[in-house]
């Protein structure tokens, strides 16, 4: 099943008779449900652009974005907070958690605002994907009280929590030292493989890529290639490093 349509995508910044800047130029791809797709690029090479318009955040000027058969391109403004809350969640490297709540009233609060789900579905919920996330202990606590990988990977249970058809992830390792990090994308690919979730994310790390299925790159706004795994995490970094050494882009240790 088609999760994400990508046709023809462009993104030109400027008006008519001034200086334009084309940020993305044609871009189409699709993602399969459950599939786990990384976007890889230089620094302006338009990978940010792109996760704007799939996140409604931002309208393309050209093409079409196709989510769970819906041209998000055509919704109304109106339109456009329902849409999210029902079909996508989101990963942010920064968290965004209210330090207000308890870690359990963060994860919970996408439930709780659109008010459509009984309190002991709510609470089955949460115990299988903190099961999962390995976050179970520390419900109770603030954020202000745990580390930066267990924030993420609370961020990543609200993001979850929801059953999204798309989970969109920006950065999430950008914050996290090493260890963190490898904690994070293990438990991502553990909701991505257990809970069939569809995970698009977009980063400069190749560690962190090695983990998806399949891998675009964008230089200079245009899709310049992708690459799949083979089932080998080290295989498909080093193919990533390949790619990055001929567009550009920042390797690191694989461990």
């Amino acid at each position: 099943m088609t999760v994400l349509e990508v046709k023809g995508v462009g993104k030109v910044y400027g008006s008519k008779g001034k200086t334009t800047t084309t940020a993305l130029n044609n871009i189409s791809f699709t993602m399969e449900k459950g599939e786990f797709l990384g976007i890889m690029g230089p620094s302006g090479s338009g990978k940010t652009t792109l996760l704007n318009v799939l996140s409604t955040i931002d309208r393309p000027t050209s093409g079409e974005i196709n989510i769970n058969g819906k041209n998000i391109v055509k919704l109304k403004d109106k339109d456009m907070s329902d849409f999210r809350g029902e079909n996508l969640g989101f990963i942010f490297q920064d968290y965004n958690l209210l330090d207000s709540l308890t870690l359990k009233d963060n994860i919970l609060l996408p439930l709780t605002l659109s008010n459509h789900h009984k309190v002991e579905e709510m609470e089955n919920r949460l115990d299988k994907i903190s099961r999962n996330l390995g976050i179970l202990e520390i419900l109770e606590k603030y954020p202000y009280e745990v580390s930066g990988g267990q924030k993420q990977r609370a961020a990543a249970a609200r993001a979850i929590i929801t059953n999204p058809k798309l989970i969109l992830a920006d950065e999430p390792t950008g914050a996290l030292d090493s260890k963190s990090a490898k904690v994070l994308l293990e438990s991502i690919t553990k909701l991505n493989k257990e809970d069939n979730a569809t995970i698009l994310m977009v980063t400069h790390d190749p560690f962190s890529a090695s983990y998806c299925d399949r891998v675009l790159f964008i230089k200079d706004g245009d899709l310049y290639t992708e690459i799949r795994t083979t089932g080998e995490r080290k295989d498909l970094y080093n193919k990533i490093l390949n790619v990055l050494s001929v567009i550009g882009g920042v390797g690191n240790e694989f461990a």
